[in-house]
């Protein structure tokens, strides 16, 4: 989990503290599960080290515990936020 920092109680905008929680949740993301399939991925030669990443997919299987992470062309559903 990433560290979060307490905030003192000073009027913060709503945006600057929803920017500060995106992006520690997009730094957990990568650290537990897209940096270690990268790196699995590299090291079998299924991946090159300077293959751009334009698109990711993490699947998360509450039943099964598993997790499924899809790059680039794998990707089967997308989202624009």
């Amino acid at each position: 989990m990433p560290n979060f920092q307490v905030v003192e109680a000073k009027k913060e905008t709503a945006s600057t503290f929803d920017e500060q929680a995106a992006n520690e949740f997009f730094l957990w993301i990568r650290h537990t599960f897209l940096a270690p399939e990268i790196r699995k991925r590299v090291q079998n030669g299924q991946l090159r080290i300077e293959t751009p990443l334009k698109e990711v997919q993490i699947i998360l299987n509450p039943d099964t515990g598993s997790t499924e992470v899809r790059i680039n062309e794998e990707v089967k559903i997308k989202a624009n936020f």
